[in-house]
């Protein structure tokens, strides 16, 4: 029987500096069993605003 093994992307929310070693350690914790962390402050900001997104 085979097994496909499911990765999780798993949101982590709280602003970028508020909770910084409770963040991390929340990623760590998402990482150790394969899975993917995601979150706003984990992605770049675009150099330019989208209109009508403000």
């Amino acid at each position: 029987m085979e097994f496909i093994k499911k990765r999780l992307q798993v949101f982590v929310s709280s602003t970028d500096t508020n909770l910084i070693t409770e963040r991390q350690a929340a990623v760590e914790a998402i990482l150790t069993p394969g899975h993917i962390p995601a979150g706003m402050v984990m992605r770049p900001l675009p150099d330019v605003a989208i209109a009508g997104e403000f």
